[in-house]
């Protein structure tokens, strides 16, 4: 699992910090195709608290030619 926190500028004076979760699983379908199912979870998305936390999924799809 990968997180991260990104705090805003003092000059900003409505945000904060925002936080993201984030976990994936490389699956090798075959020596050319790799898919990596990505799930992500934001709280405080932009550092405001006015935006809702987000949970974010899709795959990530790498082909070597």
């Amino acid at each position: 699992m990968l997180d991260g926190n990104a705090w805003f500028n003092d000059a900003l004076p409505d945000q904060s910090t925002e936080t993201v979760l984030s976990t994936m699983y490389t699956w090798h379908v075959n020596d050319v195709l790799e898919i990596w199912p990505d799930l992500q979870y934001i709280i405080r998305p932009g550092g405001t608290g006015t935006i809702d936390d987000v949970l974010l999924v899709g795959p990530l799809l790498y082909v070597t030619l």
